[in-house]
């Protein structure tokens, strides 16, 4: 009877286990592919500034689209389009 007990607490404790690093995995997986989105913003708005300077436009002095949509992130954009941190 004892070893009985002992093989269910130790199932019940495995099965807790697996369940939390599951989760665990999940939201890392999520984290990283959140991290992707937001460096794909980066990289678009990079090639299209370096296109225009290939193709001898001017780059235009607005706000550009990553300082808009990182409001809520450490940069501080100025109205004349530039970012810092």
């Amino acid at each position: 009877m004892n070893s009985q007990i002992y093989a269910a607490i130790i199932t019940l404790l495995g099965g807790i286990l697996i369940s939390a690093m599951t989760y665990w995995f999940s939201k890392q997986r999520e984290l990283e592919a959140e991290i992707r989105k937001e460096k794909l913003i980066y990289y678009k708005e990079f090639f299209e500034s370096l296109s225009g300077v290939i193709e001898g436009g001017v780059i235009s002095r607005r706000t550009p689209k990553i300082c808009e949509s990182n409001k809520q992130s450490e940069f501080i954009c100025t109205s004349a389009g530039s970012c810092c941190c």
